[in-house]
Order: structure tokens, then sequence, then C-alpha cells
């Protein structure tokens, strides 16, 4: 049987690989040093082929405030780099005859250049509670804004591609406050935004992962960082995927 299931308690996840033989119960036993795991398996009684990795979720799992602010010189870097476009010739037909309308893409690097203010995006992501927490090696950032009303309903959002957590902040306040919008406090959410890793201010992964592995990271998040036993979900494109 394939594991694919983590088993975890007092702290602790462990992760299997192949048994030999069918396993129907496993007993765990914590030992003084809280790492010297011991298992007794009750029926079977053979070993796993492959080893049992196990990792300590007290510190890795702990959510650590974020900042978003991007350092003044990447954003001169950008403009520079955006100002020094080397434009093709565009062939002699219709606009998107043939590929982007040149006139179409001078005006949106234009705008990326001097109309656009990276640093009021900043600020309304920093209007919300941002976190950076470690889920299986990779630090994952994520916005939370606390729901109104005495018991908001866990929600996690997850963005596509090409996407970010920003496509998301006209919508947390209404899902997290909606007697701010004509709504009723009781049907609010928690509402946690994570950024996919690789995207925005998430961690790369240093190969590709899949749609299920974010699944189970999301899940962490929910449950074993944030403390939801039960969540709602909510995705569009790859999010949806997820």
């Amino acid at each position: 049987i394939r594991a694919g299931v983590a088993l975890a308690r007092g702290g602790l996840v462990l992760r299997g690989g192949l048994w030999n033989r069918c396993v129907m119960g496993i007993r765990l036993e914590e030992s003084d040093d809280f790492i010297d795991w011991r298992f007794h398996l009750t029926h079977g009684g053979q070993v796993p082929r492959m080893p049992i990795i196990m990792e300590s979720l007290t510190q890795r799992m702990t959510p650590h405030r974020y900042r978003v602010a991007v350092p003044q010189e990447c954003l001169d870097d950008l403009h520079e780099r955006l100002r020094r476009t080397r434009w093709p010739v565009e062939a002699q037909a219709a606009p998107w005859r043939y590929g982007t309308s040149l006139d179409y893409l001078k005006r949106v690097v234009a705008y990326w250049t001097d109309g656009y203010d990276w640093r009021r995006t900043e600020a309304r992501l920093n209007r919300f509670q941002n976190y950076r927490v470690t889920l299986d090696g990779l630090a994952v950032h994520c916005l939370v804004e606390p729901g109104s009303g005495p018991a908001p309903r866990p929600l996690v959002l997850t963005h596509g591609w090409p996407g970010s957590v920003i496509e998301f902040l006209q919508v947390i306040e209404p899902l997290a406050h909606p007697e701010r919008f004509g709504g009723r406090a009781e049907d609010a959410f928690t509402v946690v935004v994570p950024s996919i890793p690789g995207y925005g201010f998430s961690q790369a992964p240093l190969a590709p992962i899949t749609p299920r592995q974010v699944g189970h990271l999301w899940h962490q998040l929910m449950t074993r960082v944030l403390g939801f036993p039960t969540f709602f979900a909510q995705g569009g494109d790859w999010g949806s995927i997820i």
C-alpha cells in the first residue's frame, strides 16, 4: 500500500512510503526528547521498506508577520529596463494581424514605466495582515483578514495564472465584514489568501509541483497553522484545480 496520508501527533508529522504488508493500526509513543518516536505495528509485524521522515512542526509552521516592501533599487532597475526596450519592426498590416499591436504595446510599457504606482499597491496589500510560514520547506505568503461576528467561517481564496493575491483585494473586506456593505455580520468569513509557491511573495520550489501538492500545503495552512478544523475554499483558473 502506498501511504498518501500523513500521520500526525504532538506536533510531528510522519510520512510513510511503501509497506510490505497491510498495517491495520499504528501506535505511536513519544519519548522524553520529543524526537525519538517508536512504531508499534499492531498487525502484520512488518516494517516499512522506505524510511519514515520525521519533522518537527512546532517551529517550522509558526506564521510570522510580513510587510510588503520592495526595495526602491528593484523598482528603479525595472523602470530602466522598460525604458531601454528595443522595439521590433511592425508588419505592414492591420493591427493585431501578425501579433500584438506595436502601438498598444508601447502604451502598456509607458504605463508600467511612468503610470503605475507600485507603492500604492503595497499600501493596499499592507492594509491586511500579511504572514509568511514555512510549509514543506517552502516559505508561503498569505493575507489574513479575521471576519466580523462571533463565528466567522474560514475561507481560503486561491488565485490563478498569471495572477496574484492582488486580484482578491476588492472582495476581502466585503467577505470578512459584510455588515459594512449592507450585509449581516453573521454571514462573515475569515478570509485567507495565500500566494501559490513561486508567485508574489511565496518562495519558488526547486522543481515544479502539482496542484494536488499545493492543495496539501493549503490544508496544512488552514488546519495546522491557523487552527481551522474545517474550511471553505474558492479558486479560479489554476486556483479552481487546486
